[in-house]
């Protein structure tokens, strides 16, 4: 049986997530679900620097022809950035 543990989310935990999140720009692999799956449902936990910081680096990747990774990994990113997107017009953040 798995326990969980809860982790303060501070500003070390959420460079932690921003790496994840460059680590998975353009991989081609799973771990573009992963990381994207995990992060998508804490947007609204997470800082408007960091949020910032994803939209940007997505963005930025999505400059380049497949920068993003497979056909999927663009849909799990794609959804990931309109998460993004929605919670800092939440927050009434110009992007």
């Amino acid at each position: 049986m798995m326990t969980m543990t809860s982790l303060p989310l501070n500003d070390d935990l959420e460079m932690m997530l921003l790496c994840a999140v460059r680590y998975a720009i353009g991989r081609r692999t799973y771990i573009t679900g992963v990381v994207t799956s995990y992060l998508a449902p804490l947007c609204e936990k997470l800082s408007t620097r960091t949020l910032l910081l994803m939209k940007t680096d997505i963005e930025d990747a999505a400059k380049t022809p497949g920068g993003l990774g497979m056909d999927v990994d663009e849909r799990y990113w794609t959804r990931f950035l309109n998460d993004i997107r929605f919670e800092l017009s939440e927050r009434n953040v110009d992007t």
